[in-house]
């Protein structure tokens, strides 16, 4: 019996098992729910698994510059609870056009994962038979 070198037979990446690079997404619909700050949005990152941890804020405040210099976002300074000004994001209308190209990109891939699931489902019922 010969054994299968995952390495070279195309293991799924380290990074096919992370989110994050659907960061920018992320961001897009968070500020479509409501504006926020920085730090917030990590922390709703986080919790829906699009980081890591809500301490992994670079992949966030890339997002938001990439996404800002777009013009999909804008930023206003508010006052801080006790400490400096805070930013706080908001979308703009391009943003929402970019939100609804993602969902379309999103979609079809979840389709094409899907069909995916449904082949492999089929394969271990005949493989039972």
């Amino acid at each position: 019996m010969t054994t299968c070198d995952h390495a070279s037979a195309g293991q799924p990446p380290v990074g096919a098992r992370r989110l994050n690079r659907f960061v920018v997404p992320g961001v897009l619909l968070l500020l479509a729910e409501e504006p926020t700050h920085g730090y917030e949005l990590g922390s709703r990152l986080a919790a829906v698994g699009f980081i890591e941890n809500e301490n992994d804020t670079a992949l966030v405040y890339r997002a938001l510059g990439t996404l800002s210099a777009q013009g999909c976002i804008t930023a206003s300074e508010e006052p801080g609870e006790g400490g400096p000004p805070r930013k706080v994001y908001a979308l703009a209308p391009s943003g929402r056009e970019l939100l609804e190209e993602w969902r379309a990109v999103i979609e079809e891939r979840v389709n094409v994962l899907s069909r995916f699931l449904e082949r492999y489902v089929a394969l271990e019922s005949e493989e039972d038979d």
